[in-house]
């Protein structure tokens, strides 16, 4: 794992400053949580350190390289969006494979039929499965990757639930990290932990 390494960020927008002068390190390892107020630029500095939008000044660095000029795919990073960008008609497996499948296989080996004949595509999916029981391990969640999605989702029944966010959670650590706007009662945070594994 690599540490990252944000200098006097900025990105401006026409005549708004999105992210102004931002400066932080992230060590390997650790857990870092960007909070502030909604339209502070936390969305925005996540997407210029992932490479999605162009910086406008400053630096960003990954493993001590300077990447602020790099592509996406040059970053070794990937970005989870706060709307969930699942596959609905996918297992939670698959739809931890897609993007090592993306990274991995050459255009011919993801043909449905084609590919499925091939050795090498056989030999690469093994390690794929291999790096996807991995994660699921780490994120204690082994006993979900048959599940798929369901959609859509229930409403949440009160008002307090609406208005809370999950909460970030590093594997090692169950507890709730990180939101937007506190919960407004034991209740809800135990509620939260049992969605998670929904």
């Amino acid at each position: 794992m690599s540490g990252i390494e944000i200098r006097n960020l900025n990105k401006r927008w026409a005549t708004f400053d999105a992210v102004k002068d931002v400066t932080f390190d992230v060590k390997p390892g650790t857990l870092t949580v960007l909070l502030g107020p909604s339209g502070c630029g936390k969305s925005t500095t996540l997407r210029l350190i992932a490479g999605l939008d162009a910086v406008t000044s400053g630096q960003i660095f990954i493993g001590g390289k300077d990447v602020t000029a790099e592509p996406p795919a040059k970053r070794g990073l990937a970005m989870v969006f706060q709307s969930y960008a699942l596959y609905p008609h996918l297992s939670t497996f698959d739809n931890i494979a897609v993007p090592l499948r993306m990274r991995r296989l050459s255009a011919i080996e993801r043909l449905p039929l084609l590919g499925a004949l091939l050795p090498s595509r056989r030999a690469k999916e093994r390690g794929i499965r291999a790096d996807v029981v991995a994660v699921a391990e780490q994120l204690e969640i082994t006993p979900l990757l048959r599940r798929k999605p369901r959609w859509p989702r229930p409403p949440p029944t009160s008002s307090s639930a609406r208005s809370t966010t999950r909460a970030a959670k590093p594997a090692s650590d169950p507890g709730p990290v990180a939101r937007h706007r506190a919960p407004s009662s034991r209740d809800a945070i135990e509620q939260q932990k049992k969605r998670r594994c929904e």
